[in-house]
């Protein structure tokens, strides 16, 4: 559902205040600028409508000539996934009622709606952890804030009453900082862990939040992407980033709770009569820490979940893969024994140049007699066995009709 222009202008107005404010802004945006953006790619009057259709064309073309020269076989299986595979790449790329709710829910609701029904809060689990956070930071800062007050009071009574007594006291510089306030007084220690709390919720949910928004946005790009295996990868690769910003705040929302519980008895013993309690503010600042590093472990966490997830399974072995460089050296040595009898010959350190000549001078014709051997042998008894090493044979399809018929044996 997009979202009204004039509720988008006040949360953005705001944004920046607090954690909760600045990720509801962005939420906002993200949902009023998809369906326009979906249209600007791929709609009637898209900038990446012809790219589309060179794609499409260039899919079917493909599949044809593979059908042709026999590179495929002509079965239900094989066509109805191919049918299926385009079906579904026309259907999210074209049209912003089948992209918008489904991919729109999965990556940025359902995380959420599944935070909240762990954590039993209604309503967005991030927006409200994210007011819980803005309300903690606001608790410290009042705290201090009433705590210096308090301070320069009892500094002011007592300049007072040192002037009742008639002596003239040092007027103290501007802005000077007191007990409360300087170097590392309790009050700039709380200060410290709650900035810390505030910039690490705010930065891993904003941010996380932002890129979802950004690749929910050029979506269908890698949604075409998927057509070709050359760039399949390239759909594998938005599919594990989309599903690691979408999973992050999940991992934040559940982790953070258990440190915002850690803290608040911390901050409601901050205040005390004499001002800012020392081992509150102390508990505080290392709850604070915490936090931050349990941040990090979070998005260390997701990266791992989604770092060995293959969208499309695993990929099957190519013809000319790993397996290729041990089967050109084979061939490579069965077509010259010479490599290999020369590998074989005993050559010490102490041989003269005159033993290495004798050495390759018999391998070389122990090569020629066994040469010799099997030319014979393959004369008299046959055609020679077929090697191991002959690659696989062609698929057999519509094209298998056009192979060379098989040569007879001429006997002599």
């Amino acid at each position: 559902m997009t979202a009204p222009a004039a509720l988008c202008a006040d949360l953005v107005a705001r944004a920046g205040t607090g954690a909760a404010p600045t990720l509801q802004a962005v939420d906002c945006m993200a949902a009023q600028a998809g369906a326009g953006s979906f249209g600007h790619l791929f709609g009637p009057g898209g900038v990446l409508a012809p790219v589309l259709t060179v794609a499409l064309t260039l899919f079917v073309g493909g599949y044809g000539l593979a059908l042709l020269t026999g590179r495929v076989r002509l079965g239900l299986g094989g066509l109805s996934g191919r049918v299926l595979a385009l079906g579904l790449v026309l259907a999210f790329s074209t049209s912003w009622a089948v992209y918008g709710p489904l991919v729109t829910t999965l990556a940025l609701r359902a995380p959420d709606q599944v935070a909240g029904a762990i954590l039993g809060a209604p309503g967005s689990a991030s927006v409200t952890f994210a007011q819980r956070i803005d309300t903690v930071y606001a608790a410290v800062t009042d705290a201090t804030r009433e705590a210096a007050e308090a301070e320069a009071a009892r500094l002011a009574q007592a300049a007072a009453q040192t002037n009742a007594a008639g002596a003239t006291p040092a007027p103290p510089p501007p802005h000077a900082n007191t007990a409360q306030t300087g170097g590392f007084a309790p009050a700039s220690v709380a200060a410290t862990g709650a900035m810390i709390l505030l910039l690490t919720t705010a930065g891993v949910l904003v941010t996380a939040r932002v890129v979802l928004a950004a690749l929910l946005l050029c979506g269908p790009v890698f949604v075409v992407m998927a057509l070709f295996g050359v760039t399949r990868g390239l759909f594998a690769g938005w599919c594990r980033t989309v599903a690691l910003a979408a999973l992050a705040p999940l991992l934040v929302v559940l982790g953070g709770a258990f440190t915002l519980e850690l803290a608040v008895p911390q901050v409601a013993r901050l205040l005390g009569p004499d001002g800012i309690d020392a081992g509150a503010a102390t508990g505080f600042f290392l709850i604070a820490t915490v936090h931050a590093a349990l941040m990090v472990l979070a998005l260390r966490a997701v990266s791992t979940l989604v770092g060995g997830w293959t969208p499309f399974g695993s990929r099957a072995a190519d013809r000319f893969g790993s397996a290729a460089p041990a089967l050109a050296g084979t061939g490579a040595a069965a077509a010259n024994p010479l490599i290999t009898n020369l590998s074989r010959a005993p050559v010490s350190l102490r041989s003269t140049p005159g033993d290495i000549a004798t050495a390759s001078r018999s391998t070389v014709m122990t090569t020629k007699t066994s040469r010799d051997t099997r030319t014979t042998t393959n004369t008299g008894m046959g055609p020679a066995p077929a090697t191991a090493a002959t690659g696989s044979r062609r698929a057999a399809g519509i094209g298998s009709r056009f192979r060379a018929a098989p040569a007879r044996q001429v006997l002599r």
